[in-house]
């Protein structure tokens, strides 16, 4: 059996000058490594709007992983608008 998701999924992270970084945030509560007949999600991207703290988090997902594609869950992109919010 594949463990509880709690602390694994999709994390983000800001910084305004590469070096020094904020605390991570969890996005997305999900297995981001693959355990048989599991959901998974991975491979986020984030793409912001013109203004800079809006935008979408997009990452593959299955709701069952399988190494089998004849008969199995399909592998798909999703989608979740983001609004991201300054620091202090």
């Amino acid at each position: 059996d594949a463990p509880e998701p709690r602390v694994s999924g999709i994390y983000f992270a800001v910084s305004d000058d590469g070096i020094d970084w904020s605390e991570p945030v969890q996005a997305i509560t999900a297995l981001s490594i693959v355990f048989p007949h599991q959901p998974v999600a991975w491979h986020p991207t984030l793409i912001l709007d013109d203004d800079g703290l809006e935008g979408w988090l997009v990452y593959s997902h299955t709701a069952r992983w399988h190494h089998e594609h004849v008969g199995g869950t399909p592998h798909y992109m999703v989608g979740h608008r983001i609004k991201l919010t300054p620091r202090d």
